[in-house]
C-alpha cells in the first residue's frame, strides 16, 4: 500500500514540476528480477510520445 502511495505522489510531483506531463497516461506494473525480487514500476507517456518510467 505504501508503494502505491509513493508512486501516486511521484506522479503528482512530476506533474507539478513538468506541466506538459500533467495529461500523461500512466501504467503501473510489477517486474521480477532473476534473483526473485519483485519491483513496482510506473510508466507515464504524454500524447506527444514523451515517456518516463520509475521502478521501486
Amino acid at each position: 500500500m505504501n508503494r502505491i502511495f509513493l508512486v501516486a505522489a511521484l506522479i503528482f510531483v512530476s506533474a507539478l514540476t513538468q506541466p506538459y506531463q500533467a495529461l500523461a497516461a500512466c501504467t503501473t506494473y510489477t517486474t521480477s528480477s532473476s534473483d526473485g525480487k519483485v519491483r513496482l514500476c510506473t510508466r507515464c507517456c504524454t500524447s506527444g510520445g514523451v515517456c518516463d518510467e520509475h521502478c521501486f
